[in-house]
């Protein structure tokens, strides 16, 4: 019998500075903003008032309410004076209220609590039988901080409740930049825009609370000896794991939290509408066989059928690829199956001939099951993919995709700006999207995905391959982890005190791709023309109906899932591709130079190749496998350029080679005993 208990504290602090080059001396948002402008009869209702004493939305980037900066305040490069308080704010005299400090980090301070028991018994019936059995309990207790914050974290979770509206991929519509009044029903603004629309409602618990979860683990192992040569083993296990302790809250030093977590992060998305995350300990059952049996001689063999089933798998996501940070959260069912096998000949201790082969085949797939919102963790890969077709003609008024669902998601979008389909735009005014304009007037943007084909959703019930993060931004994960097809041989001839041991190691079979590589222009975001027909133009692959070819450099937003892989031409699917197939050679040889000397020299890499793999057009020579381009940073350049721009090889393809090889080495050891 054992049992353990274990506590800890933590601090997650990612903190950052309002002294930042990136903003202006009056450049209002979350780091920068000092206090602003609410009514004195009920300041922290959710209602900011603009300069004229207007209501509006307390969004800090919008620049609707009357804010105050820290610049402002304590007159940092130059800023502007703090402009007068407006006569009247909803019927009562206006007050700046005091909103920030400067902080601005993600923050937790989670506590875990860990407790665990066990009772195991080795029974031993006969000679030929011996059954272990075991029972283990675990209970997994985090405690996270107190959210509550001042009254400005409560006046910021009032108003992005009463700001936000979402449609039903988790997107986020702040009324007032869209048009609506902030006492509008989401319902109301959603008709006027023509996209379905329901409130967030986010909470803010606040107090310190408290998750908790037990498991009952029960362990089962036989051995059973047929006769001396053959053996059988068999066993049954249900193994838990808690989650990490950072997943389970997400908090902020800023009043506002809200715009942090489900504006930047968009947790929402995931179905996670309070600070507070119930992610579940991940759960398996695990099953193997196998029987080994000696030979006449020296030969043995041994075999190995396996399987294992978790539910409740936790997934990392990216919550910012450029800088790592990532959330996890329960996913699906995971399952790794497969088989084992061994072979042997001889005693490599002994004089002669000897040799080991083994193999391992491991079959590794995930089903991504609902989250708590009704959606999966494929829902935002397939929302992109749906609004690139809505730039498409197949999802105009009367298209092949006009109205149309699969999987029950449409498959026809909104576009970056919400206009309508059109096959060209007006120029886009400084800091605001252009319209639509179906009559392609001289000057307008001709809409490059107009004639495009358009694409299918990925299936969220198929089985997809088992990555360590997902992959669902550009440049998030294009690697699954393991390689299904593994292989080692191993000779050894020893003959007196000298011994020769060649070693082969073989990989094959990793999957990778995804569906986000390729960077693609939002051309109802472009502000002008080159003044070029786009007939002609290679990132107008399928022509135009007219207008002319955009100036990349004056398009201010990029779709959010990108365009789909020029060298496919489709969003490729998750582990859509095989890695090239990776074989190594190495050499032991060894010298008993006397009763207490060994001198051992292992030559590593004689041998290091790569080969094989999908036959795809972004195939380097050598190259061992394909990641993430610029470390994640970026995605393929797509049609983000101008005709006649270099472009940089690694950013002209959807994957970038990796070359894995290791370089030939040699070491020599002595052993000695005394």
């Amino acid at each position: 019998m054992t049992g353990s208990y274990t506590n800890s504290s933590t601090v997650r602090d990612n903190n950052t500075t309002m002294i930042n080059g990136l903003y202006g001396p009056n450049s209002v948002n979350a780091r920068t903003a000092l206090a602003v402008q609410v009514s004195s009869a009920n300041p922290t209702n959710g209602i900011c008032y603009g300069p004229t004493g207007n209501p509006t939305t307390c969004a800090e980037t919008n620049g609707f309410a009357q804010y105050v900066t820290l610049q402002q305040a304590y007159g940092v490069n130059g800023a502007n004076p703090v402009a007068p308080l407006a006569s009247s704010c909803g019927g009562a005299a206006c007050e700046y209220y005091v909103v920030g400090n400067g902080n601005y980090a993600t923050y937790n301070q989670v506590k875990p609590t860990f407790d665990s028991a066990s009772i195991t018994d080795e029974f031993k019936p006969n000679s030929k039988l011996t059954i272990n059995g075991g029972l283990r309990f675990d209970s997994f207790s985090y405690q996270g901080a107190d959210t509550s914050g001042t009254g400005a974290r409560t006046l910021f979770y009032n108003a992005f409740n009463m700001d936000t509206c979402q449609d039903k991929s988790g997107n986020l519509y702040d009324k007032a930049e869209y048009g609506g009044s902030i006492t509008e029903t989401c319902a109301a603004l959603g008709t006027a825009i023509g996209v379905p629309l329901t409130s967030i409602n986010v909470t803010n618990p606040g107090g310190q609370v408290t998750q908790s979860s037990t498991e009952f683990q029960p362990r089962l192992g036989a051995t059973y000896s047929l006769d001396p040569f053959t053996v059988l083993r068999a066993s049954y296990g249900r193994y838990a794991q808690g989650p990490n302790s950072a997943f389970v809250q997400y908090d902020a030093l800023q009043p506002n939290a809200p715009g942090l977590l489900y504006g930047t992060y968009a947790f929402n998305k995931f179905g996670f509408t309070s600070p507070d995350h119930a992610i579940q300990p991940e759960v398996s059952n695990n099953f193997d066989f196998s029987i080994e049996h000696q030979f006449k001689g020296d030969v043995s063999v041994k075999l190995s059928p396996f399987y294992r089933s978790t539910q409740g798998q936790i997934q990392q996501f990216y919550l910012n690829q450029q800088t790592g940070f990532v959330s996890g959260l329960n996913v699906g069912k995971q399952t790794s199956e497969g088989v084992e096998f061994e072979l042997d000949k001889g005693d490599f201790s002994r004089q002669g001939l000897s040799a080991r082969l083994t193999f391992a085949y491991t079959n590794s797939y995930i089903n991504y099951t609902s989250l708590s919102n009704g959606s999966s963790v494929i829902t935002p890969l397939n929302t992109g993919i749906a609004n690139y077709n809505a730039y498409t003609s197949a999802c105009a008024p009367g298209g092949k995709l006009y109205g149309k669902t699969q999987y029950g998601q449409s498959l026809c979008g909104s576009t970056a700006s919400n206009q309508a389909d059109s096959p060209c735009y007006t120029p886009a005014p400084s800091g605001g999207n252009g319209t639509a304009d179906p009559t392609c007037a001289p000057g307008d943007i001709a809409n490059p995905y107009w004639n495009a084909p358009p694409q299918g959703l990925l299936n969220p019930n198929a089985n997809y391959p088992t990555f360590d993060i997902l992959p669902q931004g550009i440049g998030s994960s294009y690697n699954s982890y393991g390689a299904p097809y593994v292989a080692t041989f191993v000779v050894n001839e020893r003959a007196g005190r000298f011994s020769v041991a060649p070693i082969f190691q073989f990989y094959a079979g990793q999957r990778y791709g995804a569906p986000a590589t390729t960077e693609g222009i939002a051309p109802d975001f472009c502000g002008a023309i080159l003044g070029t027909s786009p007939t002609g133009d290679p990132r107008y692959r399928y022509g135009a109906p007219g207008g002319g070819a955009y100036d990349a450099g004056s398009c201010s937003t990029n779709l959010t899932s990108g365009i789909p892989d020029v060298a496919t031409g489709g969003f490729d699917g998750i582990g859509a591709f095989v890695a090239p197939s990776q074989l190594q050679a190495h050499l032991q040889l060894s010298y008993d130079a006397s009763k207490n000397v060994t001198l051992v020299g292992n030559l590593t890499n004689i041998l290091d190749r790569c080969f094989g793999g999908s036959q795809v057009k972004w195939a380097v020579a050598n190259a061992c496998g394909y990641g993430v381009v610029a470390g994640g940073a970026t995605g393929a350049i797509g049609n983000v350029y101008n005709p006649g721009q270099a472009i940089q090889p690694y950013v002209n393809r959807p994957y970038e080679p990796g070359f894995q090889s290791f370089p030939f080495s040699f070491f020599l050891n002595a052993k000695i005993k005394i």
